[in-house]
């Protein structure tokens, strides 16, 4: 099988990114681990509160008589909006003194984790989280060795998310469109994942203004 192969070679592009970050100082080892954490913590305090909120709208409903079938795909949409405003909250607030590019590797050393995961486990969906992984470390690559804000730099940014926005999209879809709304918390661990991966995307929502003093 080459999908154990493929995994272990995308955590050597993930400790060549680290060091790559390191090297152009743009990357601490403290915000990396931050960055690590607060992915974390986006996932826990996605999936209970969506699934508070699940629950709280599902008494609502309940009590008025309407029926939650109809309204599944819209109740599962509002739920990933939920969980967007907390990811990226969270990402917002760590960025006040952090760089986007250590935060960015924060929340793609899950996706490694998970593609060596599934590598073994569930080697036919690895390449879920395989290529938007490896893009996402490739485009960091180019970002850090290019000026901020530079053309070349958002172009790099660009291509490196390509494969998220590609593969992810429709796997969420499918995933709210199969699977039951009691399930509606862990399936924000999808959304979350999504934007992990296209974090240095999102820079203009996820980085504070920096004000003339």
């Amino acid at each position: 099988r080459l999908t154990v192969p493929f995994g272990y070679g995308l955590l050597g592009v993930f400790v060549v990114t680290v060091v790559v970050g390191l090297i152009m100082g743009r990357v601490k080892l403290a915000d990396l681990l931050a960055g690590v954490v607060i992915w974390f913590v986006a996932v826990v305090l996605s999936v209970f509160g969506v699934g508070a909120y699940w629950l709280v709208l599902r008494d609502m409903m309940s009590s008025v008589g309407v029926q939650s079938l109809p309204f599944d795909l819209a109740i599962l949409t509002a739920g990933a909006v939920i969980a967007t405003i907390i990811t990226l909250g969270l990402e917002r607030l760590a960025a006040r003194n952090r760089s986007i590019e250590a935060l960015g590797l924060g929340a793609l050393f899950w996706w490694v984790a998970l593609a060596l995961t599934t590598a073994y486990l569930l080697p036919g969906t690895s390449y879920l989280f395989t290529w938007p992984a490896l893009f996402a470390l490739l485009g960091l690559n180019s970002l850090m060795m290019m000026r901020r804000g530079s053309g070349l730099a958002r172009e790099a940014v660009l291509v490196g998310c390509l494969p998220a926005l590609v593969l992810l999209p429709p796997l969420i879809r499918e995933a709210f469109e199969g699977l039951s709304l009691q399930l509606v918390g862990p399936l924000m661990i999808l959304v979350v994942l999504f934007l992990g991966a296209i974090l240095p995307l999102l820079a203009p929502l996820v980085v504070p203004p920096k004000h003339p003093d």
